[in-house]
């Protein structure tokens, strides 16, 4: 199984394009979204047009190419949007969301995936990808 981890996307639609063009050349079969996926550079109380709008077309992208996507908001993402985002996600067959807000994680040789409410041992090597 191939897995592309990504955080920090903040909203950045040059990196959610790249995003797509990552996961497809490198033909992974999952992407982690890790969070502080919406914008922070506008009114933080308007994250919910670019879930509703942005984040949507995005998911669509993963959907058409049949790549599935694990996501769960960050700090940086505004709480009082975690049931619209929940809801953007249920849409689409291929996203999982998952509201969880971590106060911290481990990572040693292994990286612990719950998915799909089993336990998958995955071995990874790191690329980075710019």
């Amino acid at each position: 199984m191939k897995i592309i981890y990504t955080t920090d996307l903040y909203g950045n639609h040059t990196k959610y394009d790249r995003l797509v063009e990552a996961a497809t050349e490198f033909h992974v079969d999952l992407v982690i979204n890790g969070g502080d996926m919406f914008p922070k550079n506008i009114d933080l109380h308007k994250q919910d047009i670019f879930i509703r709008n942005e984040l949507h077309k995005h998911f669509e992208r993963f959907e058409q190419i049949g790549i599935h996507y694990l996501c769960c908001p960050g700090n940086d993402d505004l709480r009082i949007f975690d049931e619209l985002f929940q809801q953007e996600c249920g849409h689409f067959k291929y996203v999982y969301s998952k509201v969880s807000r971590l106060t911290g994680f481990a990572l040693n040789n292994y990286l612990q995936v719950n998915l799909l409410q089993s336990e998958i041992p995955v071995s990874f090597q790191t690329y980075r990808y710019t």
